[in-house]
């Protein structure tokens, strides 16, 4: 997946920017301590010239004596160790002050991809959410549904709404339903939708949010530049593992538009990929907003939530 793999390279060029930044600085530390002390400059020149004399013995095919070479460089680790201590200056000081232990910013751990890569990938893709949407204060802890009222049931449906979305966010995986979530401004659908994406994205899962008019904005941008964008935003929201459209229903009226909203709701269902859509919109509404095959993929592939009660953000 192209924004898969965006974050997850963005997210490895700046730990190695980091490992180089650490080892720059860690040997400016030591070149700072070899003006102070020139002793402990001459015990690194010797340890080095141990081991770069042996190389030299082995290429030129001359019997390297390998226990006195291990005995020579012992006694000066040894003697380097004791003299570091006399002047106060603990091991762990020359070496590279790594974010990650586990790879020590490499980014690979036997091979495979460290785990402090994820966790930055899933940050980026955090932040670039929340530059948007208060994804922080959108959590199922802050989701109070005594605001709702009680009567005509509607805390009770949306304590039932609550529930399935936390359940859902728990139990998230490639292979989760689709959601549409309709009802009346202010109800709740973006902030459920968004506890959602902070669970998933926790998971390591690569989410991607925006109102419909925005995303279309992009795609068409993008679709009509002179630039080659490759269709970059449009294979994206296609492609990454959550996608959550939100003011569906709001977005300009046209061709191209009709086009794009019905080939990313078919594309990611025939990819078997989990898609949240918000809207104002009642059933009918879509029905005659948009063409019957756009309803149709929708009514057929998505359990749908109807969000009731008063407008909770003026409560």
């Amino acid at each position: 997946m192209a924004l898969t793999a965006r974050y997850y390279n963005t997210a490895l060029s700046m730990i190695k920017d980091n490992r180089e930044k650490q080892e720059i600085l860690c040997n400016e530390r030591l070149e700072r301590l070899y003006q102070k002390y020139p002793i402990l400059k001459n015990i690194d020149g010797e340890i080095q010239n141990l081991f770069s004399n042996a190389t030299k013995q082995m290429l030129n095919g001359t019997r390297v004596d390998f226990d006195s070479i291990s005995k020579k460089s012992l006694a000066l680790q040894q003697q380097r160790a004791q003299f570091l201590e006399s002047v106060g200056v603990a091991p762990e000081d020359l070496k590279p002050a790594y974010a990650c232990p586990n790879c020590s910013d490499t980014g690979y751990v036997d091979g495979k991809m460290c785990d402090c890569v994820k966790k930055l990938a899933a940050k980026l893709i955090y932040d670039e959410i929340n530059a948007d949407v208060p994804l922080d204060r959108s959590t199922f802890e802050l989701f109070d549904v005594t605001k709702y009222p009680e009567a005509d049931d509607a805390r009770e449906t949306m304590q039932k709404i609550y529930q399935y979305c936390l359940k859902y966010a728990q139990q998230f995986s490639a292979d989760s339903p689709n959601l549409l979530f309709y009802g009346k401004t202010g109800l709740g659908k973006t902030h459920l939708s968004l506890a959602i994406a902070n669970v998933a994205i926790q998971k390591g899962y690569n989410v991607i949010y925006g109102p419909l008019s925005r995303i279309i904005g992009k795609i068409e941008a993008e679709h009509f530049s002179k630039e080659n964008h490759e269709n970059q935003t449009l294979q994206s929201v296609i492609g990454c593992d959550l996608l959550i459209i939100d003011d569906l229903g709001t977005e300009f009226s046209g061709q191209f538009a009709a086009s794009v909203i019905y080939d990313i709701i078919n594309s990611r269902i025939l990819n078997g990929k989990p898609t949240i859509i918000n809207t104002n919109l009642e059933i009918s509404e879509i029905q005659d907003k948009y063409s019957d095959r756009v309803l149709s993929r929708i009514s057929g592939n998505y359990k749908m939530f109807v969000f009731v009660g008063e407008d909770i953000r003026t409560l």
